[in-house]
């Protein structure tokens, strides 16, 4: 439960912050409001129906309010991606080079023509030949592709539903107490994931006993990558498609696979806490045994 949401919930209503928290570990046990109004006003100090409909609506209302804020904050931030002000990319150093309108030239997806003609426009005392040129502007394209935003959703929900979570033993493994035997050689969809097993993951990898990867069709990404730049015919074909796959491969796909990583790691983190929260609340809320120091 979040902390912040149930304060501010009391404070509105005017209620004590434990009851709050009462009446809310009872509608997510799955006691209904008229129940806990009529036969649990002990644990909650008497909250009527009114007040404990207003704390579960407030209740859910906030939560979701703060899940959408942050969904819509990531979107922003992937939108903005593409003017922020990057390290020195190999991109940014063809684009100071000259050579983003040729890829932009490549991006046109012209019919015909004479691709080494039109390279030599640009080059420079910083790009001698035309391969250089080529490579630059296909360095530009790959920054596009990883900050396409559209992509970046739609390939970071299609990770999420289908992609697995692969897990090896390094060879040097050192882990004589077998603590992570089960992870040794390990596969599990991301949908099915649990926190307790991110975690084991997490400290494993941190302590350098695993490699952690991700198992999906990449092929399929790369289809619908070429689709959303390649809708007509042309004769760069070949070169657009190179400069697609370097920008999944290299840049997009990884970026994504961390961002997951760490949303996962976050989840179980909160998650952990809450657990922990919960059960040291427990612990303090029994009562004091004779001749024992309880709590001191």
């Amino acid at each position: 439960m979040n902390e912040e949401i149930i304060l501010s919930i009391a404070k509105e209503l005017k209620v004590k912050v434990s009851q709050v928290k009462a009446a809310l570990e009872m509608l997510e046990n799955g006691d209904t409001v008229p129940f806990i109004a009529r036969y649990r006003k002990e644990q909650t100090g008497s909250l009527d129906e009114e007040q404990l409909l207003s704390i579960e609506k407030s209740y859910q209302y906030e939560v979701n309010l703060k899940e959408r804020k942050e969904a819509v904050l990531s979107e922003v931030e992937d939108l903005y991606r593409p003017y922020k002000q990057k390290k020195k990319t190999i991109a940014a150093v063809a684009i100071k080079n000259g050579l983003e309108p040729l890829a932009q030239y490549l991006l046109s997806l012209p019919k015909e023509g004479d691709l080494t003609a039109e390279a030599s426009k640009y080059l420079n005392e910083n790009v001698k030949n035309v391969e250089e040129a080529v490579n630059g502007a296909k360095d530009i394209i790959a920054e596009m592709v990883s900050d396409n935003a559209k992509l970046r959703w739609a390939f970071k929900d299609e990770i999420l539903k289908s992609a697995s979570i692969v897990t090896k033993a390094k060879k040097d493994i050192e882990d004589p107490n077998k603590v992570y035997e089960m992870y040794y050689d390990y596969t599990e969809k991301l949908s099915t994931l649990a926190n307790h097993r991110v975690m084991a993951i997490d400290r494993a990898e941190k302590e350098k006993k695993l490699t952690v990867s991700f198992a999906y069709d990449v092929n399929e990404l790369e289809e619908e990558a070429y689709k959303a730049y390649i809708t007509s015919s042309t004769y760069v074909e070949d070169i657009l498609k190179s400069a697609i796959n370097d920008g999944l491969d290299r840049l997009l796909l990884p970026s994504i696979e961390n961002e997951i990583r760490s949303d996962f790691s976050k989840r179980a983190h909160d998650a952990s806490i809450e657990i922990f929260a919960k059960n040291l609340e427990q612990l303090l809320s029994q009562p004091p045994l004779k001749g024992r120091t309880v709590l001191g």
